[in-house]
Order: C-alpha cells, then structure tokens, then sequence
C-alpha cells in the first residue's frame, strides 16, 4: 500500500495536508462521500480509503485493531483525516481499464516545515492483483486473525484451509473460525 511505503510518520502534529491519489473505480468506491471522509463505524472505515490511509500514517501498518472503536474515535487520527483530500488520477485510471489491469495509488504529505513526504503503490510485482507467494498469504492471513483468534488457533486454520483437497467436508472450516 502507498501509505505503508512512508508510515509511520514521526509527527503527525506537522502534517499539513494528505493527499491521496487513486484510479476512478476506487476514487468512486472509497475515496468520496461524507461517510469516507468521516466514518462512523467499523463497516464505514474500512470502506474508506481516507480513514485506512490515515491509520496507516499513525500505525505503520493496517490490522484488525485498525478497526476498534477506540482507533476509529482517536483524536490524533480524526484531527489527520480532517486534513485528507482524495482524487483521481487520471493516469492511473488509464493503467486500472487496461490489461494486465494495474491498481495504482499515490499518498503524499506535506509537512509544515516544507518536508514531503510520497508512497506509491501499484503495477509489477507489488500490484494488488499480481499473484501473491505462499508466505505471503499467510503472512496476510495471520495478520487479519491472530489478534482475534490466538496464534495457535491460527496456525491450525491455515494447516486446514492449505490442505482443502485432502479435507472429507470443507463445511468444518466455517466452524474453525467462530469467534467465541
């Protein structure tokens, strides 16, 4: 993700602005409307790219506590979304309707002090679409569960969902997730 490519930053109290440039479908999607620039639940921040680029800056990194109601109603986070804008960039609109389809992303942010700061995501090997290793997916996987399900818990839900073929019925994975 851009973001992650200049996060965390050291102030966020000397950012001026964070301006976030996306292809249309994901400018449309995500980057526009009151309730991207200013989510009021977990379902509504993790549909913007405002609020996850900002978590992002703050974090270094989004996760599943990216997403708690304490991080969702951060003053620091709130006070760096405010200062968020979001357009489209129409190169990388070109790059996201042609084959092989590319998903750009360009953040940049000012600081007071004159600094910029930019991260630039898309295309090649590190585009959301290019195939992803082995270890890659998992470490993903493990990124998005452990908090909520226990590292042991995890590695026994991979050891199922990598070896699907050999399974007698898939149907026991749902139940291997339940959160208790």
């Amino acid at each position: 993700m851009a973001a992650e490519k200049i996060a965390p930053l050291a102030n966020i109290n000397d950012v001026k602005q964070v301006r976030i440039e996306l292809y249309k479908k994901a400018f449309q999607f995500s980057g526009t409307g009151a309730h991207q620039l200013n989510p009021d639940s977990r379902a509504t921040a993790d549909h913007s790219t405002p609020y996850v680029v900002a978590a992002t800056l703050i974090d270094g990194t989004i996760s599943a506590r990216s997403f708690s109601e304490s991080r969702l109603w951060d003053p620091a986070l709130r006070t760096l979304l405010a200062k968020t804008e979001v357009s489209e960039n129409p190169e990388f609109t070109d790059a996201y309707e042609r084959l092989p389809q590319e998903h750009h992303a360009r953040v940049t942010v000012p600081f007071n002090n004159g600094q910029t700061l930019a991260g630039k995501s898309g295309g090649g090997s590190e585009d959301q679409a290019a195939p992803k290793s082995d270890a890659q997916i998992t470490d993903k996987f493990r990124s998005l569960t452990e908090d909520v399900l226990g590292a042991k818990r995890v590695s026994n839900v991979l050891g199922r969902l990598w070896h699907l073929d050999e399974m007698k019925d898939v149907g026991e994975i749902p139940r291997l997730l339940v959160i208790a």
